[in-house]
Formats: structure tokens, C-alpha cells, sequence
């Protein structure tokens, strides 16, 4: 039975917004040769508006259905670097459609940077938007903390470059790949 089904090779980014799932995602599939897709791109697409105006209008449950929708397309699929959005793993069928895709990375970073990092983002929701933002940050990030822990590995973006961060991703995937190879052989 080894090998009658074919590993997933997908690279799966999650974590809070500001941890740095897009840029370095986009720089790991230049540097891998994937498809890079970054899930509320693929959201804006399907829906034909951007994320802020189908939260306004549609709300978040419509929102979440669309992100599982897409999850459950792209867990077909292979040779994928996936950026999803900060909240895609508070729903456990993306969870286990996300560890089905392939090998699922945790970026994390300091509250304060992120603070920082999303301050000028326009697409940014109007919950991190107001004053006590950093508050609302952190609160947010512990919720979440065990959400993100689905993960294989985390990579800290706080003090790095994505070019740093993708270094260390081509280092896990390389591992995580000679792991698989020795899985399916035996």
C-alpha cells in the first residue's frame, strides 16, 4: 500500500494577520517553484469584493463559508504555497482540510509588531482598527494561541526578514520531505 497515494506537498502559512503568511508566501513559492494562493485573494475573487466590504455587508459567518468552501477545493490540490487568513484555523474542518494539504507552518511575531505591521493596511478589520489596538492584539492571540498550534513547526517573524523566514522554511520543508520519503518507503 506504501505510495498508492501521493503525499500532499503543499506548503500551508498560518498564523495573525502581520505575522508575514503573504509576503513570505509569495517569496517560498518564487523560491520552490508552487503556485502561490493566498486565501482571501481567492475569497475577493470568488466573492467580487474585497474582504472589508464582504465582512461589511455579508458578515463574518458568510465570509468563514466561503474560506471553508475554498480550503475544501484547495486540499485537492498540490505544488501550492498557502497563505491563509488569521481566523482560517477557528474552524476544524479547515483544520484537518489544511493538515490534509501538506506540511501546515505556524508564523508568530510580538503583538507590538504586528501593531505596527498592519497600522497602514487598509484591508486590516475594523476590530484591530481602534485605539487600544494592541490590547485587542494580544487578547486575540492568546484565543488563538492553541489554534495555531495545529501547526508542524513555527517560524518567529518578530526579528527576521521574509527572505530570513523563508530560509528557515526551505530548511523545514527540506526535512519534512526526507521525512516523508522515509514514511512512505517502509
Amino acid at each position: 500500500m506504501a505510495g498508492s497515494h501521493r503525499q500532499k506537498n503543499n506548503i500551508v502559512l498560518i498564523g495573525f494577520m502581520g505575522t508575514g503568511k503573504t509576503t513570505v508566501g509569495r517569496l517560498l513559492a518564487q523560491r520552490t517553484g508552487r503556485t502561490f494562493v493566498d486565501l482571501d485573494e481567492e475569497i475577493e475573487r470568488s466573492v467580487g469584493l474585497p474582504v472589508s466590504t464582504i465582512f461589511a455587508q455579508y458578515g463574518e459567518a458568510f465570509f468563514r463559508d466561503q474560506e471553508r468552501q475554498i480550503i475544501r477545493q484547495l486540499s485537492d490540490r498540490n505544488d501550492r504555497v498557502i497563505a491563509t487568513g488569521g481566523g482560517a484555523v477557528l474552524c476544524e474542518e479547515n483544520v484537518s482540510n489544511l493538515r490534509q494539504c501538506g506540511l501546515v507552518i505556524a508564523l508568530q511575531c510580538q503583538p507590538d509588531i504586528i501593531a505596527k505591521r498592519i497600522a497602514g493596511d487598509p484591508d486590516v478589520r475594523p476590530l484591530v482598527k481602534q485605539e487600544n489596538s494592541l490590547q485587542i492584539i494580544t487578547g486575540l492571540l492568546q484565543e488563538r494561541r492553541s489554534r495555531y498550534e495545529v501547526a508542524n513547526f513555527t517560524i518567529d517573524t518578530s526579528w527576521i526578514t521574509a527572505s530570513e523566514v523563508v530560509s528557515k522554511l526551505e530548511n523545514l520543508i527540506t526535512i519534512w520531505q526526507d521525512s516523508v520519503l522515509v514514511t512512505e518507503s517502509i
